[in-house]
């Protein structure tokens, strides 16, 4: 028996499937010809996960071919009983999904074609190293987290800070506004107005 055919019997009968190279997440016309996903141009039998169809029966794992230039289902993924609640599949490539994982969160029995096949991202595997301390009494810290959880950026920006001074006291937590300091519009005046905690 091929090695292949080892690996795609496995893949049938398991809740972990053989990876795909490229994900999708919008809609695509599966009538329609197809070469270039998620930044990757695909070659023939290159597996290709799709999670937002519009249609959500369409959800899956499928084939590309290059001679239609269509997708069609994968032999793991194509019957009921090969597509179930906890299915996961890793995906390799892309220029938004790479190196991420997708788990089949549809609960019950599932009828491949017919029933809402829904994914959830699970993961991903960064190439970043986000590693480090951040923050300080002078910086805030920003982070970018997405749908799984996953920290995918984090950026510093500078505390903004009140010094006194121009008729602006600062004592003791409280602020203090002469009454010849005028309010942004430049048109009316705060007569001695006291603010505590710092926020106007």
């Amino acid at each position: 028996m091929p090695i292949f055919r080892g690996k795609q019997l496995i893949s049938s009968n398991s809740d972990y499937k053989d990876s795909a190279r490229v994900a999708l997440r919008s809609n695509l016309n599966l009538a329609a010809s197809v070469t270039v996903i998620d930044g990757v141009t695909l070659s023939d039998k290159d597996r290709v996960l799709l999670v937002k169809q519009d249609y959500a029966a369409e959800n899956g794992i499928y084939t590309w071919s290059s001679t239609t230039r269509k997708l069609t289902r994968t032999t793991d993924a194509d019957s009921s009983d090969e597509v179930s609640a906890g299915m996961r599949i890793y995906v390799e490539e892309g220029t938004v999904n790479a190196k991420s994982i997708w788990i089949v969160i549809s609960t019950g029995q599932i009828t491949v074609g017919s029933s809402a096949i829904v994914f959830a991202k699970d993961g991903v595997i960064n190439t970043a190293d986000l590693s480090g301390t951040y923050g300080s009494s002078t910086k805030s810290v920003t982070l970018s987290i997405d749908e799984s959880g996953n920290i995918t950026a984090v950026s510093e920006s500078d505390i903004p800070t009140f010094t006194a001074g121009r008729g602006i006291n600062i004592i003791n937590g409280t602020i203090s506004i002469d009454s010849t300091v005028l309010t942004l519009d430049d048109i009316q005046t705060i007569d001695n107005k006291n603010m505590d905690g710092g926020e106007f």
